[in-house]
This record gives structure tokens, sequence and C-alpha cells, in this order.
């Protein structure tokens, strides 16, 4: 869930502690093009993980946004609970950045 540009052209800033996501009238919503079993990441401990690929104008959207802005990646469980994880545009500005770099 991100600013959809086309909607509105000014960034959508509200306190940044509040982790508040564009209202939808705003929004653009972007659903996973595929998920997939990821066990070369997973995290001390962990026992599985998924990967989730999304379409490559989303990486763009993102990258047209202001830096300080805010999205959220939203997970619909099976029992149609939603858990949510949000980020800063920047934080993945800069994931990218590091990213392109490659291997040192």
């Amino acid at each position: 869930v991100l600013r959809d540009a086309a909607r509105t052209s000014r960034p959508w800033l509200p306190d940044a502690r509040a982790g508040e996501t564009p209202p939808r009238q705003i929004a653009r919503v972007e659903l996973a093009q595929a998920k997939s079993a990821a066990s070369t990441t997973l995290a001390a401990g962990a026992r599985d993980a998924l990967a989730f690929r999304f379409p490559a104008d989303t990486a763009q959207a993102l990258a047209g946004l202001d830096p300080r802005e805010q999205f959220a990646v939203e997970f619909v469980m099976p029992d149609d609970s939603v858990r949510t994880a949000r980020f800063e545009v920047g934080d993945f500005a800069a994931g990218r950045a590091f990213l392109a770099m490659g291997s040192l």
C-alpha cells in the first residue's frame, strides 16, 4: 500500500511515529505476482520463510515518492486477519542501492 502519485502529487507525510499509510482514496494497492519458499533467507532459528515478488512498476512507483513517505506490506492470513509491516520509502531506496552494488 503506497501513495498513488497519479491521484495526488503531494507527499503523504503524517507523523512518522503514527505508522500511517496513505488513505485508501489516494493509495495504490499492489498485489504480489508470486510467492515461493525462501530457504536461503531464513533468520536464525526460523523453520521456513516465503518470498513475495511484486511487479517491477511497483519499485518504480516507490522510487518516485518522497523518501520520507511510508508504505506498507500487508499480509492477509488464512483466517483473514492482516499483519502489516511498515517501511519508509527512503529505506527501500537504500536497500535497492545496496543491492545494485553487487558483490564486493
